[in-house]
């Protein structure tokens, strides 16, 4: 799956980490949330940071940074257009509505 910055992700899994020296906020699962950032990590994987969740830097294998989430934990946002017009046809059995002057 191909990932990009302002892209739309929905969680799919909890984070199994849990710390208390450095509290984080974590996303939840089933919340759709838009990627601001992608890094890959030699060793860790893919992480990725959102826009709607912003934790403080904290000390990591890579220096001070923020904390980021792997990317496995999340799933593109499949977003369809809304076309009812199937429905309007349903309803007037094909034929267009008459029209009042």
């Amino acid at each position: 799956m191909a990932f990009r910055v302002g892209q739309k992700v929905v969680c799919i899994k909890e984070s199994s980490l849990h710390r208390t020296l450095c509290p984080v906020n974590n996303p939840v699962v089933g919340q759709v949330y838009t990627i601001r950032r992608i890094a890959t990590y030699p060793g860790y994987g893919t992480g990725i940071w959102l826009n709607e969740i912003v934790n403080q830097p904290t000390p990591t294998a890579f220096g001070i940074l923020e904390k980021g989430f792997y990317i496995e934990r999340f799933r593109p946002v499949v977003e369809r257009k809304t076309d009812i017009s199937i429905f309007e046809k349903m309803l007037t059995g094909g034929k267009q509505p008459a029209r009042v002057s």
